[in-house]
């Protein structure tokens, strides 16, 4: 799970990549919707590979028909290509908890500009989420603030940042544990996987070197343990990505993915994939959009990276792949304030 270092040239090879995977208007008019059945094999393929066989020893008719649902409307809504609208099935396995960096730097450097980057990744991770879970995004918690957002929609995502009081330290080990860890996932009897998201403008401070990694290794050792409620060590996937042009950030995602014992347990957005490069292009945004929300829980966009930065691969193509204290609160997006079970 390398981080690729900086290359200009780069995301134009991965936009460029994509264009196998981009269908023409003649023959997207003529292809069928993805099937029921197709989105089924699909997701037992990914419970499989994962070892998520005790979240789901069979995929319902439910589950199968929501991921076809995911697929077909990122494809004639979204500007979606349809091999890569496939490619999005399994989010429907997940639910997704982000954990936002809201310290002073989100504010005073680049003047503001990293958190109209963050709305608009919000912005569009909840679009395509709201597919996957008919609440959308569990849960957002920000590094700073005692509560935080619960099943934020895309209707709803615009109440996450705004008036959003920004200000402290960037404590990412300390509050990944207390505010999504302790709350989601030790000790709880998860009812699905949970992908968390971790996006930070900078380095990790105020709390021990190595925390984050100590945390993140605590918790696969944990949802190892045979019995209790725990379900294995692939319940939670992790993804951290970063915004704006902190050298900090870049050092600490390539920290993470360099880990030997944590690294393959966790996925980092490319250096050269920035959030800020968005953009405006179909393809542009589906590539970037892919990796953020597919790379830690995808074995092909996990490595995806890794093919972009050599301009000799030609193509990414995925069918290429063969195989805080517990007395916190959410706050519904409503305003009104609803303690999470315990």
């Amino acid at each position: 799970m390398d981080v690729a270092t900086a290359n200009p040239a780069s995301t134009d090879t991965l936009v460029g990549g994509v264009e196998n995977l981009k269908i023409n208007s003649q023959a997207k008019a003529v292809r069928e919707p993805t099937s029921v059945d197709e989105c089924r094999q699909r997701l037992e393929k990914a419970i499989k590979s994962k070892g998520l066989q005790q979240f789901y020893p069979e995929v319902t008719n439910e589950l199968a028909e929501r991921a076809a649902n995911l697929v077909n409307e990122l494809r004639d809504k979204k500007q979606c290509s349809w091999e890569m609208a496939n490619q999005f099935a399994i989010l429907a396995l997940y639910d997704l908890a982000i954990l936002i960096d809201d310290s002073d730097s989100m504010v005073y450097d680049q003047k503001g500009a990293r958190i109209k980057t963050l709305q608009k990744i919000l912005n569009a991770i909840a679009d395509i989420y709201n597919l996957a879970r008919e609440q959308g995004i569990l849960t957002v918690r920000f590094l700073n603030a005692t509560k935080g957002k619960k099943n934020v929609t895309a209707k709803t995502v615009k109440t996450v940042i705004k008036g959003h009081d920004y200000g402290g330290v960037t404590r990412i080990g300390t509050e990944l544990k207390k505010k999504i860890l302790d709350k989601f996932v030790l000790g709880v009897d998860m009812k699905k996987p949970l992908l968390i998201m971790v996006i930070t403008d900078g380095a990790a401070e105020g709390e021990s070197t190595n925390l984050l990694e100590s945390v993140i290794k605590n918790c696969i050792y944990e949802l190892s343990k045979e019995g209790g409620t725990a379900k294995g060590p692939n319940s939670v996937a992790f993804q951290f990505s970063r915004v704006g042009d902190d050298d900090g950030a870049m050092e600490l995602l390539k920290k993470l993915d360099d880990d030997k014992e944590v690294g393959i347990y966790v996925d980092c957005l490319p250096m050269t994939n920035r959030l800020e490069d968005l953009g405006e292009k179909p393809e542009r945004k589906w590539v970037l959009m892919s990796k953020l929300l597919l790379g830690a829980i995808s074995d092909y966009w996990d490595g995806a990276d890794e093919e972009i930065d050599d301009e000799t691969k030609g193509t990414l193509d995925p069918k290429a792949n063969t195989n805080d204290d517990s007395d916190e609160e959410d706050e519904e997006v409503d305003g009104s304030d609803e303690e999470d079970e315990e």
